[in-house]
């Protein structure tokens, strides 16, 4: 059976288990998915990288979802239409300030993510609280035959009930020994569990971005609706994510063989030494459409991170060393230095136009970086260190 087909089998008996009448929570006709989240990214993704975990989805029929429900009926009947359109929820609404500090858009539809909630079924009234063990329990089968089929590298789970819930499928738990928030800045965040072929997944414990969820996060905190915690929290995803065998093959080792041929070719390098923003040359042997892919692609992937001034300032880098970013140097730096390096170059270029490619490229510097960052990333044992824990993002 092929991979789309196991999926609709499963939407099937999820649709059959909820409509048995033998459930506390109902289902959804209008939902065409395994879950109405999958309706934001989730789609066609059967191959998502990422999938993001939530305890339930609430009340379809609550008025506060009433736009939500438009907008999915709207696709249901083939329009383009986005999930967020008219949507206020706050939940959702943070969703998009956290994926966006680690890179991702997630208004557009991005194949390498899935968005689901562990229980699968809808409360008949109320959005959040008063969340059931047994309503997890009833839908754990589900969602390991969920997790078998897409196959993500990543679990990202909100929620203390979330992740109990997520683990007790792997036959995993999490400390009740300690509060939430320890569990999260735990060094054995991510937990690593397995699929059934022995496939290693790592599976993150996040705090839920609601209202309730944040408060709970920022405990001790002045701000106690922001984002930041979450923001460093998060941030420890991107190691795991990087490295990724997908993304080895398809970015990272493509991108250096590029820098390699400039940096090994007087005539490549030359002319990324005379390239000018403003006064664009003949682009020889597809140079620049090369060059112009790999940048997209390093902003898409989330390796160019927002905040490399706070690292910098953590592990005590300075500019001139970046800029001249000599190999003796970079090859002290932790996983997060040689990131916040690559990062400053980058983004120098939004103020120095052209630089990027004229001085950081032709010079070596992106090369030499990327390299560091390569190397760590296939030698580190857990993708969570690497000068994480000292470096906050």
């Amino acid at each position: 059976m092929s991979r789309n087909d196991q999926y609709r089998q499963l939407i099937a008996d999820v649709r059959t288990a909820y409509q048995s009448g033998q459930r506390e929570l109902k289902w959804c006709d209008e939902c065409q998915e395994v879950n109405l989240w999958n309706y934001w990214q989730g789609h066609g993704h059967l191959d998502a990288r990422i999938m993001l975990v939530g305890q339930d989805w609430g009340c379809p029929w609550d008025a506060g979802a009433a736009a939500v429900m438009r907008n999915i009926q709207a696709m249901n009947c083939g329009q383009s239409v986005s999930y967020m359109c008219e949507n206020e929820n706050p939940t959702d609404r943070n969703l998009i300030e956290l994926f966006h500090s680690i890179g991702f858009d997630i208004l557009t539809d991005d194949s390498r993510l899935f968005f689901t909630n562990f229980v699968m079924g809808y409360r008949v009234k109320g959005t959040s609280g008063n969340f059931k063990k047994s309503w997890a329990m009833a839908d754990a089968e589900y969602f390991r035959r969920l997790v078998e089929i897409i196959r993500p590298r990543i679990l990202l789970c909100l929620g203390k009930d979330t992740l109990k819930s997520v683990l007790g499928c792997f036959d995993s738990t999490a400390s009740n020994k300690v509060s939430y928030n320890c569990v999260i800045e735990s060094e054995k965040n991510p937990v690593v569990v397995s699929l059934s072929d022995g496939v290693p997944v790592y599976v993150f414990a996040l705090a839920h971005c609601g209202v309730m969820g944040t408060l709970n996060r920022n405990r001790g905190s002045g701000d106690k609706l922001s984002l930041n915690r979450q923001k460093n929290d998060w941030a420890k995803v991107l190691p795991v994510f990087w490295s990724d065998p997908q993304l080895m093959n398809t970015y990272w080792k493509p991108a250096i063989e590029l820098l390699r041929e400039i940096e090994t070719s007087e005539e490549k390098r030359d002319w990324c030494k005379e390239y000018s923003a403003y006064a664009p040359q003949a682009d020889k042997h597809g140079l620049m459409r090369d060059i112009e892919r790999f940048i997209e692609e390093t902003y898409k992937n989330g390796v160019v991170i927002g905040n490399y001034h706070e690292i910098m300032k953590s592990l005590n880098l300075n500019e001139r060393q970046i800029v001249k970013a000599e190999k003796v140097w970079i090859d002290t730096l932790p996983l997060y230095g040689a990131a916040a390096g690559l990062a400053y170059h980058f983004r120098r270029d939004h103020f120095c136009e052209g630089s990027l490619i004229s001085d950081s490229i032709a010079n070596g510097c992106v090369l030499r970086l990327m390299e560091r960052l390569y190397k760590l990333l296939t030698a580190t044992p857990r993708l969570n260190a690497g000068g994480l824990k000292s470096a906050s993002l």
